[in-house]
C-alpha cells in the first residue's frame, strides 16, 4: 500500500532504480519514476506503455529493482487492472503504477484510463507530460501547448491542449 509522505523525512532512503540508464541526459521522466518508486516502495509493479521511458529496459538489462511490464501504448490502464485482479485472486499485495507519457495518456490510451477511473480501480497513474510524442520525432499530440511547433503540428493550430 502507498504510505503517506508528509515531509521529506518520510521518504525512504532505499532506491528501486539504479543509475546509468540509456535515457536522454537530464531526463525528467526518469527522475520522476525514481522518486515515485522511492515513495511507493518495493512491492511496486510498473506498467509502462510504449514511450520515452521504454528506453530504460532493454532486454535483458534493466535498472529497475521492481517488476516492470512493457505493453502497447493504448492499454496501460487495462494492463494495470488485470494485474490488480491477478494480485487479488492470489491474495498478494502490491502497488500497481502506470507510468505513461502524454501520448499514451491524453490520446491513444485515454479510453482504458477513463474506464479505470470510472470503475475506481486501485492503481496509481502518473503521466509524464513532455507535450509531444517525444521518442518518435516530436510529433503533435493533444497535450502539445497552443501555438507550439512540432514536426506534425496541424496548419493553423489554435486549439488549446487538454487539461488532465
Amino acid at each position: 500500500m502507498v504510505k503517506e509522505i508528509k515531509t521529506i523525512k518520510d521518504i525512504p532512503e532505499k532506491h528501486y532504480m539504479a543509475g546509468g540508464t540509456p535515457t536522454c541526459a537530464g531526463c525528467g521522466p526518469e527522475l520522476g519514476l525514481k522518486l515515485a518508486l522511492k515513495a511507493l516502495g518495493k512491492g511496486t509493479i510498473v506498467v509502462n506503455p510504449a514511450g520515452c521511458i521504454t528506453l530504460l529496459c532493454n532486454y535483458p538489462y534493466t535498472p529497475l529493482k521492481v517488476s516492470w511490464i512493457h505493453n502497447a501504448i493504448e492499454n496501460a490502464a487495462s494492463t494495470a487492472i488485470g494485474i490488480v485482479h491477478a494480485l487479488k485472486a492470489r491474495n498478494r499485495k502490491g502497488t500497481v503504477l502506470c507510468y505513461a507519457g502524454d501520448g499514451a495518456t491524453y490520446d491513444i490510451g485515454f479510453g482504458s484510463l477513463a474506464y479505470a477511473a470510472y470503475v475506481n480501480e486501485p492503481i496509481v497513474y502518473i503521466c509524464y507530460n513532455n507535450e509531444c510524442y517525444g521518442n518518435t520525432g516530436n510529433q503533435w499530440d493533444s497535450a502539445t501547448p497552443k501555438h507550439a511547433i512540432t514536426s506534425t503540428t496541424p496548419t493553423g493550430n489554435t486549439k488549446k491542449m487538454k487539461d488532465m
